[in-house]
């Protein structure tokens, strides 16, 4: 097994689990007070303990409430464009009322980040030290250990190791979660910032962000909509869907960053 192969195997399952979100949104108000245990539940993350659930969420809305990586994520989110057969498979999944995404431009993505040595290395400086001063981590750690824990990190991934052969810094869990463990915090979390659009899953800036319609498009699918066109009517159910979750999830984040 390799990282790469670990992350394809991660991103293949988040469109599905995407969709599902969007479309039942008596989940939504679950999500945002449980956004681990939703995606537990959806079959996107493994199940773990009350104590590292409740661990992960904190870094969840720490990390979506981050404006300075937020701003990273999305500069290099911008820089990764669809091909117009990768865009046209997207807009053929909004047709159907589902979010889908050819997996080479997830990975494409990836890749693109992690060739970015300095970013990447800024990155996990802004999300740990956030995490480390806020007190969400099981100890507070030095600058010295943490630096050394990212440089590690960063040379395992360019070394292609898998999840489990990669440094951890800490284990919330038996298996799966903490940081450098593939959930908590990490490769699969906020390596490919892919989630960072969406929440902190931070894997949907690839998976929806980029490819989404552009804002002077809605208006033409409102009135296809209106002539009884039903490929626009589930494309313009699932975008507004989205919008909406977007921005509770938002507001959420910022109460979040309010109580610090």
């Amino acid at each position: 097994m390799s990282f790469t192969v670990d992350v394809t195997r991660d991103l293949e399952r988040i469109d599905g689990v995407v969709t599902q979100l969007l479309r039942d949104r008596s989940i939504w108000s679950e999500f945002l007070q449980d956004p681990n245990g939703v995606l537990v539940r959806l079959g996107l993350h493994p199940p773990t303990t009350a104590e590292a659930n409740a661990r992960t969420n904190r870094v969840f809305y720490a990390v979506l409430s981050n404006r300075d990586l937020l701003q990273i994520a999305l500069e290099m989110a911008q820089e990764v464009q669809p091909s117009d057969s990768e865009r046209e498979f997207h807009l053929e999944g909004l047709r159907r009322g589902v979010i889908q995404n050819r997996i080479d431009y997830d990975l494409r993505g990836v890749n693109h980040i992690f060739s970015q040595t300095d970013r990447v290395r800024r990155i996990y400086q802004i999300a740990l030290n956030d995490l480390n001063e806020k007190g969400i981590l099981t100890r507070t750690y030095s600058q010295e250990e943490l630096n050394d824990y990212i440089e590690r990190m960063i040379q395992g991934v360019q070394n292609d190791l898998s999840i489990n052969e990669l440094p951890t810094l800490e284990r919330w869990d038996d298996q799966n979660y903490g940081v450098g463990t593939g959930y908590g915090f990490g490769e699969v979390e906020v390596g490919p910032i892919a989630t960072v659009g969406f929440g902190a899953e931070v894997v949907v800036v690839f998976t929806v962000g980029a490819l989404i319609e552009p804002p002077e498009n809605v208006n033409a699918l409102f009135s296809l909509s209106l002539m009884g066109d039903s490929g626009s009517v589930r494309e313009l159910d699932i975008l507004t869907r989205l919008q909406d979750f977007t921005s509770d999830l938002l507001t959420h984040a910022e109460s979040f960053e309010s109580n610090g």
